[in-house]
């Protein structure tokens, strides 16, 4: 769903755009920060009572790759060329963040009570209005905001069965960044971000907690731009 319209509106931000101004595409890595409560042991000893390991909720970095187009107006409000107004559309894929959830029951012999397979793949349609600003003549900075249409699609497998179980979620998000485009097709941007109210719930519960994805945090970013014209 998120591919289909990232192609259509970059289809549509094309077609508008090429009269003028600053438009191109660029692709690279990006890092997503979070936490969760993926992985998680219950154990029962002999002589009853239980108690857990690991269900509490641990800080998590999600590696993947992103691609943009973007569009720049320059000389905005009459401060000149210097000065300029833009807007980027991307999308991001994380992949698949996997993790078991166990209860052992401890006894003779040692026995597997419970077992719960997690997985959750990530994407991301980022898109941000922002103001940049040229320090020198290869040299570019900007800061702005904007909002991300994240998927997070639960794959749960229990003793029960299976299902899947996709979330969207649009989160507010800043960002801000450098480029050094050493040519005038080509430059590298790095880019800091930091994304808002991104948490996601499964519905699925282990030893009373329920299991999460809070992509809250920081968002990082690597890219090769093209200025096509």
């Amino acid at each position: 769903m998120l591919k289909k319209s990232f192609l259509s509106l970059v289809l549509v931000v094309a077609a508008v755009c090429c009269a003028k101004a600053d438009f191109g595409v660029s692709f690279g890595g990006s890092i997503l920060s979070g936490k969760n409560n993926f992985d998680s042991i219950k154990i029962q000893p002999p002589g009853g009572g239980s108690y857990s390991l690991g269900s509490n909720a641990v800080f998590s970095s999600y590696e993947g790759w992103q691609i943009a187009v973007f569009y720049d107006i320059p000389s905005v409000f009459g401060l000149g060329d210097k000065h300029s107004i833009g807007a980027k559309l991307g999308y991001s894929d994380y992949g698949t963040c996997a993790s078991k959830h166990t209860e052992l029951k401890v006894g003779n012999p040692y026995t597997l009570a419970e077992l719960y397979d997690v997985d959750a793949d990530i994407y991301s349609l980022p898109l941000t209005i922002y103001y940049k600003y040229d320090l020198a003549r290869k040299w570019k900075v900007w800061a702005g905001a904007g909002v991300s249409l994240i998927t997070n699609e639960w794959n749960i497998k229990t003793e029960k069965g299976s299902k899947t179980k996709p979330e969207d979620k649009l989160s507010p998000h800043f960002d801000a960044g450098i480029e050094w485009q050493f040519s005038k097709l080509f430059g590298l941007e790095f880019n800091l971000g930091y994304l808002f109210n991104a948490k996601f719930r499964s519905g699925l519960y282990f030893d009373g907690e329920e299991i999460y994805n809070d992509l809250s945090g920081l968002v990082l970013n690597l890219a090769f731009k093209i200025h096509i014209f």
